[in-house]
């Protein structure tokens, strides 16, 4: 059954004046349903009270700026082994500090999100970097072991010659392939969740307490 024409608001007077001229339901099995949605309603009050409307939101907006920065990061990728081609080392050195920002945003991210998938994401990102650590080191480049994230030494790498530079950030680039991959995960897990938490908090209004039409439509929904 659908209840598309009963008013949010006074939800269990407009939801018996429906059943009442709508179904065959008799007045002693709508007063039935009152008591068991009235129950639902304060069990999901008393949640939103403890978790609520903040918690999902927060979450959804943790994976929607995950999902961000690790598309601006996969961008980057593509953008730095472009400017490689195309030469001109200040463009170069600008891409690899523009990447490196949006790398440590995207790792700050997934360690927020405190998974076990995002924590393997995290090693698998920082094991790529580990395995070239001595050529990057070499540019100015630095993967601290605690965070897994990049540090540039700017004086450093504007010394490196663009044959090294190619080499580890071209589209040549074994690491940066397997890095860019990586990412493209890193997209894919951010932007689910993000629409899992995104569905979670339409449950709740604005206040942080149950959105009692939503929770009656999906009562109603699995009675039908």
């Amino acid at each position: 059954m659908s209840i598309t024409s009963v008013s949010s608001d006074s939800t269990l007077s407009s939801i018996s004046r429906y059943l009442s001229s709508n179904t065959s339901m008799t007045n002693e099995d709508i007063e039935a349903l009152e008591e068991k949605l009235e129950e639902a309603y304060a069990q999901k009050a008393k949640e939103a009270a403890s978790s609520g409307s903040s918690s999902a939101d927060s979450t959804a907006t943790l994976y929607t700026n995950m999902t961000s920065a690790s598309e601006d990061t996969k961008k980057l990728i593509k953008e730095l082994a472009s400017s490689i081609e195309n030469g001109g080392s200040d463009s170069i050195q600008e891409k690899i500090s523009e990447f490196v920002t949006s790398y440590n945003s995207m790792i700050s991210y997934l360690k927020k999100a405190g998974t076990a998938e995002c924590s393997a994401m995290i090693n698998a990102f920082a094991g790529y970097f580990r395995a070239r650590q001595d050529d990057l080191s070499a540019v100015g480049i630095t993967i601290n072991s605690s965070t897994g994230k990049l540090t540039v030494d700017a004086d450093k790498l504007s010394l490196a010659d663009t044959e090294t530079l190619s080499s580890l950030f071209g589209s040549s680039s074994s690491m940066m392939s397997s890095v860019e991959k990586l990412t493209e995960s890193s997209v894919t897990v951010a932007s689910m969740k993000a629409s899992a938490h995104k569905a979670l908090s339409t449950l709740y209004g604005d206040s942080g307490q149950i959105n009692e039409y939503t929770l009656t439509q999906s009562f109603l929904d699995m009675m039908s």
